[in-house]
């Protein structure tokens, strides 16, 4: 078994069925961050909105692949 501090999805490895991956943008650069998204479309992840996120973390609405992007603009 492998122990890391590190996610999952971060190693390749599968999710377990109810984990959504979040992504936190700081200072976006657009070429970077269209890559991540075209990746992210690429591998078959739906970018959830808030309200769908919150709906799937209470076990309901689809059991998609999906993927939640926030962003952090404190300065």
């Amino acid at each position: 078994m492998l122990r890391t501090h590190y996610p999952n999805f971060a190693l390749a490895l599968p999710l377990k069925p109810d984990e959504i991956p979040i992504f936190i943008y700081r200072d976006v650069v657009p070429e970077s961050f269209a890559f991540d998204l075209d990746f992210l479309r690429r591998n078959g992840s739906e970018t959830l909105g808030l309200e769908e996120f919150m709906r799937r973390s209470n076990g309901k609405g689809a059991k998609t692949k999906a993927d939640l992007i926030t962003f952090d603009d404190a300065r």
